[in-house]
């Protein structure tokens, strides 16, 4: 401070000991500004990171079907199907926003469809061989061909 009367501190003293910008300070005023800039931004990026682009989706879906052909999966009776292999693998994609929303309905147990609310294209997906029927103690390891359409089935 250079000892002027008129001079304002930046933060002022409210409460005890919580201190508070002053907006009567210009670099105090400076400071809320950007402190609300900053915010909106990163409020922006967090919306924007958490949906799907028409091209996030469709690559994600088309790595699921890579991933799921590339290794045998497992099967643990009525906890996991084939609905939650997809899932997870589109989840998993490395295009896929930070907190990926994606849907995945069972049309019979060889097709399934994938969609979120982001975009408005679903992708099919037919996988063989056929889901098994599930069982309280089935715990299988299958093999997967999966085949992807865009659109629904």
């Amino acid at each position: 401070m250079s000892g002027h009367d008129n001079d304002e501190p930046v933060f002022l003293r409210e409460r005890g000991t919580r201190f508070v910008y002053n907006p009567r300070n210009p670099i105090g005023l400076a400071l809320i500004v950007l402190t609300v800039v900053g915010v909106i931004a990163y409020m922006y990026h967090l919306h924007d990171s958490s949906q799907w682009s028409e091209g996030e989706f469709r690559d994600a879906v088309r790595e699921a079907e890579q991933r799921l052909e590339a290794e045998p999966q497992r099967i643990l009776g009525f906890s996991i199907g084939y609905e939650d292999l997809i899932q997870e693998a589109v989840e998993e994609a490395d295009d896929a926003p930070e907190i990926p929303l994606v849907s995945v309905e069972e049309i019979d147990s060889t097709t399934f469809e994938a969609g979120t609310k982001d975009v408005g294209t679903s992708y099919c997906l037919t996988v063989s061989p056929p889901q098994p029927e599930p069982e309280l103690m089935l715990d299988a390891t299958v093999t997967l061909t999966v085949d992807v359409r865009e659109g629904p089935c």
